[in-house]
Order: C-alpha cells, then structure tokens, then sequence
C-alpha cells in the first residue's frame, strides 16, 4: 500500500478436505527474541505507537466459509485521516480458520 494506492489483495486457500470458517485480523505486533533465541512477535494493544496502521486498515470480507480445497480474495483498503503525519505504518494481518460449526456433525 502506498499514498496512491490505498488497496490491498490477498489470497487465502483452504488446504484441507473440508469446510473451515475464517475470520481476518489486523493488529499491531513487533518481534522479538525470546530467551531460547527463538523469535516471537508481541502484540499489545494496550500500547498506543505512532506507526501502528490497524486503526485504518480494514479487510474485506472480514469472516467466511472456505470450501474444501477453496480460495478466498481479500481486500483490504486504508483511510488513514488527513492530518496523519506521513511516514511508514505496520500491522500485521492474521487469518485464523476452524471447523464451521454449520458443517460439524453433518
């Protein structure tokens, strides 16, 4: 995404033989080492930084039904406000999946 192009496309593909339920989320989060040297991110709502793009991420659709072996476009747009100071801003973008429940015991 850049001040021109305030829109983004991702591909999200269901690998498995059955239906799954997804759901996007945009947070802010940084990595880190942790003590066994291994890297993790930290996500923390609770700290309010400057570079932090979620507040105008937002993606479309949000939550769906993926079919066995299915693909997915999301997109995603920005409207940051038009006093935002100009610089580089982060989120980080997780697509969480389970069972959907509509297919579970059919």
């Amino acid at each position: 995404m850049s001040s021109r192009d305030k829109s983004a496309r991702l591909f999200i593909t269901n690998p498995y033989d059955t239906t799954v339920e997804a759901w996007i989320e945009c947070r802010y989060g940084y990595p880190i080492i942790d003590d066994s040297g291994k890297a993790i991110v930290i996500y923390d709502s609770t700290v309010s930084l400057q570079n932090d793009l979620t507040p105008w991420l937002k993606p479309f659709p949000r939550r769906f039904l993926l079919d066995p072996k299915g693909n997915q476009l999301v997109r995603f747009t920005v409207s940051p406000p038009a006093d935002a100071v100009p610089r580089e801003y982060w989120a980080r973008v997780l697509v969480a999946t389970k069972l959907s429940k509509s297919i579970v015991g059919m």
